[in-house]
């Protein structure tokens, strides 16, 4: 009962923060995106995010099945914001998480990462804003 509460009441916060946002936070569904860029940012621009790695692999095929897990803890609404990326999409990350692919929360503001992370069993081995490079 109180992780339900818990659940609801970040969602709540992560719905006016949406809202007082100028621009609408899009999470697309379907399968993992890659590299997902900030909606604040014009098609093929750079654009500044926060994210917190959650795991890596040689192959993005590897992280599907953990990105369903953190989906599954975090109640399956922030699809988007669970993303599998390649590490060199997004300068900012350390050197050894760079290579391959990063299973990442990926959102405008720290306080809404470490909100998610939260939520979940497991720490990050990154956490810390990021220039994201590429788009899907």
């Amino acid at each position: 009962m109180a992780r339900l509460a818990r659940c609801a009441a970040l969602f709540a916060a992560l719905g006016l923060t949406g809202c007082a946002s100028d621009t609408p936070n899009a999470l697309p569904s379907g399968d993992p995106p890659v590299a997902s860029a900030s909606v604040t940012a014009a098609p093929g621009t750079p654009s500044q995010a926060w994210v917190a790695v959650l795991d890596t692999a040689a192959d993005p095929a590897q992280l599907a099945a953990p990105r369903k897990d953190v989906l599954h803890e975090l109640g399956n609404v922030l699809e988007g914001s669970v993303v599998v990326s390649p590490g060199s999409c997004l300068e900012g990350l350390p050197a050894d998480l760079a290579d391959g692919y990063v299973l990442a929360i990926q959102r405008d503001t720290l306080q809404d990462v470490r909100a998610l992370v939260s939520l979940l069993s497991s720490q990050p081995s990154f956490t810390g804003d990021v220039t994201i490079l590429c788009s899907d």
